[in-house]
């Protein structure tokens, strides 16, 4: 399944509740909220990137914040 939604290939948080059928999923504890990130071959997290994903997608988590950690050895 490609999971794309606009012609230049990116995918919104909008389109990606059609195949988990979360349309009707509200986050009740955000503050309590964790994600986990796995970067591969030198690409990782971008506080730009999150910065300008919050004020496109989700202006309520605009003071999102993230922390890298290292596993096993990784840069």
């Amino acid at each position: 399944m490609v999971l794309s939604s606009r012609d230049d290939g990116t995918t919104s948080p909008s389109f990606l509740c059609w195949p988990y059928n979360t349309w009707s999923y509200t986050p009740i504890e955000t503050y309590q909220n964790t994600l986990g990130v796995l970067g591969l071959l030198w690409h990782c997290p971008s506080p730009s990137d999150l910065a300008a994903f919050t004020r496109k997608y989700r202006s309520d988590g605009a003071d999102a914040t993230f922390t890298a950690v290292q596993v096993n050895y990784g840069g």
